[in-house]
């Protein structure tokens, strides 16, 4: 948990019930120093309270040649390193080892054990919101500032600009990302080794390439004559066409063409849901939080904002990756290789130079703004860390 020194810490917020909770200790090193400890159960049908819980064994525990030697106050042969400390209303005090309470007192003792562990976790879940109440304010004044940030403004128009100059382009490369993220590129093409192939296999080819082995003894003319011939037959026989697919690899930042929203609308939706959850928190008193209502439901909901709020960074990252010159030179290879196909998806090469993509036919270029930086959201770092 990283809290700021100067961050002043309020524990009005505590109702009464809280704040004793707050001071009350659960765990203990060492139980044989605790005052009116029995070494046998006192004569009364009450089933006790546990107070503390401790774990007294030693480095290495049993691989270590070690023996458990703790008494339970039950006074069986089992010895034992962990165990509660329970307390009756008189004051007196007792070690319990491993399940004796079950064993002893039955299904009654896990009720116990159930308040004592309910108690415990409310009151690690106190200190949590005691350090959320300090530090929400400043996350939410970071969160606020975000959809002004120049590089949320730089994504949103670079993605523009890419729709509105590139826009087949754009469309293209957005159904690639969806699907496997490969800047595939599939041609069809004459197939002129199979169709030589067919023509071996054919008897009046067979002639046609034997006349033509036979030529050279004839003169150059006749050798002239038997490959057009040849060549006029291959063309009058029906094409065999073969699928030819290049790769230019894969697409990076893919993530900026697959999430439609604006970016300042993404900072601005985390900041709106922050700041409820930053009214809810500063704005209620302890007891506000109870088994209808628990601690985990607004703990959730905080981790979630966190969420959302990590994807403006991790969109901004994509953008990044989307505008590298390995990236950009990939786009202008498969862009060379798909308008040499039937029906291209796009209808002009671009180029890449440094962060740059031009269009090779009109000129327009974009290009990422050298200023880009990924804002640094130290507050909201801290949110996590705490959640």
């Amino acid at each position: 948990m990283i809290i700021s020194v100067e961050r002043k810490l309020n524990f009005d917020f505590l109702a009464p019930d809280d704040r004793d909770l707050l001071s009350r200790t659960f765990d203990i090193d060492d139980p044989s120093t605790l005052a009116g400890l029995l070494d046998h159960p006192p004569n009364t049908d009450e089933v006790p309270e546990i107070e503390f819980t401790y774990d007294v064994t030693p480095p290495g525990g049993r691989k270590a040649g070690h023996a458990p030697n703790l008494e339970c106050v039950f006074r069986h042969s089992a010895r034992h390193w962990k165990g509660y400390v329970v307390r009756w209303k008189s004051g007196a005090r007792a070690r319990l080892g491993g399940t004796c309470g079950a064993e002893h007192f039955g299904f009654v003792f896990d009720e116990v054990e159930q308040r004592f562990n309910g108690a415990r976790s409310r009151k690690g879940d106190l200190k949590k919101f005691i350090a959320l109440r300090a530090l929400l304010p400043e996350v939410v004044s970071e969160l606020r500032a975000l959809p002004r940030h120049q590089s949320i403004i730089a994504y949103d128009t670079y993605r523009q600009n890419l729709r509105t100059d590139f826009p087949e382009l754009h469309h293209a490369l957005g159904v690639i990302a969806r699907l496997d993220g490969q800047l595939f590129t599939t041609r069809q093409e004459r197939d002129h080794n199979a169709e030589h192939d067919r023509a071996y296999r054919s008897e009046e080819g067979r002639k046609l390439f034997q006349a033509l082995e036979d030529a050279p003894r004839k003169g150059p003319g006749v050798v002239k004559a038997c490959n057009h011939r040849i060549k006029q037959w291959l063309s009058s026989q029906q094409p065999i066409m073969k699928t030819v697919t290049q790769d230019a690899g894969p697409l990076a930042g893919g993530a900026i063409l697959t999430d439609p929203r604006p970016l300042a609308h993404i900072a601005s939706t985390a900041t709106i849901t922050m700041v409820r959850l930053a009214d809810e928190i500063t704005g209620n008193r302890s007891d506000h939080w109870n088994s209808a209502h628990p601690f985990s439901t607004t703990f959730k909901a905080i981790r979630d904002a966190i969420g959302a709020a990590d994807q403006i960074v991790r969109l901004l990252k994509e953008l990044i990756r989307f505008t590298e010159n390995a990236n950009l030179g990939r786009i202008a290879v498969w862009t060379a290789y798909e308008i040499e196909t039937v029906r291209p998806r796009v209808p002009h090469a671009v180029t890449a130079r440094g962060r740059q993509l031009t269009c090779e036919k009109d000129g327009v270029s974009l290009t990422l703004p050298v200023d880009f930086v990924i804002p640094t959201l130290a507050k909201l770092q801290e949110l996590r860390e705490l959640m």
